[in-house]
């Protein structure tokens, strides 16, 4: 049994987007036009060629034109929909999206963010190691957007740091991460919980290890990032598409 066909991939799609309110209007986030398309789809493109069956979309703000622009179906993929009818912070959303799930191991990814990575080879290094939680990395020269992700020589998480005020290099989060489903279901159920504040940092001296990534990382959380967005996903389709079947 493949490793995608044990793991569900959660997406986290329940961004507002209010800095990009200037060019996307009342549009949800992760529905940016990007190629004339909606910019989460570029991500269940690559999600669909690593070889996975099923997504549990996390939505709140603009749900329903989520659910309308997507569907049910997305390639070979069957797509889930966990609402939240009260914000529930990016842990408290994958907590909820564990009901709809039964695979012993989660992919969660934000869905405003896209890395060059070959999805199928991070997952055979994480089950190689037998890791039970990873975030993947990439170095990029000025910290300042992100905040600041600490290893050791291992690849062991030792600290995150909040976002420095002067230009600094280091690694980032890229905002992808595999989990044992049973460190999940330590958050706990209906609360607001922060999946970067509040969760990773538990995982921290026992569970977490990065995965680094040579990049290029693109968040389009602000009107200048995604005006790069064009250019970016050109660059990286074809890479981000290496786990194809």
């Amino acid at each position: 049994m493949s490793a995608t066909s044990e793991t569900t991939v959660i997406l986290l799609a329940g961004g507002r987007g209010t800095r990009l309110r200037s060019v996307l209007g009342d549009r949800p986030k992760v529905l940016a036009p990007v190629h004339g398309r909606p910019f989460i789809t570029f991500l269940l493109d690559w999600i669909d060629m690593a070889g996975f069956g099923e997504v549990v979309l996390c939505t709140a703000w603009g749900a329903d034109e989520i659910h309308r622009a997507l569907g049910d179906e997305y390639g070979n993929l069957h797509i889930e929909y966990s609402v939240e009818n009260h914000p529930l912070g990016t842990a408290g959303a994958v907590r909820q999206a564990l009901n709809l799930t039964g695979t012993g191991n989660v992919l969660v990814m934000n869905g405003d963010t896209c890395a060059k990575l070959d999805l199928r080879r991070y997952m055979e290094w994480h089950e190689e190691g037998e890791i039970r939680a990873s975030l993947v990395v990439t170095e990029v020269p000025d910290c300042r957007r992100f905040g600041l992700v600490e290893l050791d020589d291992s690849g062991w998480v030792t600290a995150f740091h909040e976002k420095p005020t002067a230009p600094v290099a280091g690694y980032v989060n890229t905002g992808v991460y595999l989990f044992a489903r049973s460190l999940l279901e330590r958050i706990p159920s209906r609360e607001v919980v922060s999946l970067e504040e509040e969760f990773l940092p538990t995982l921290i001296g026992d569970d977490l290890r990065a995965y680094c990534c040579p990049g290029p990382f693109l968040d389009i959380g602000t009107p200048e990032s995604y005006a790069r967005a064009p250019q970016f996903l050109s660059t990286v389709s074809d890479d981000i598409g290496e786990g194809r079947k």
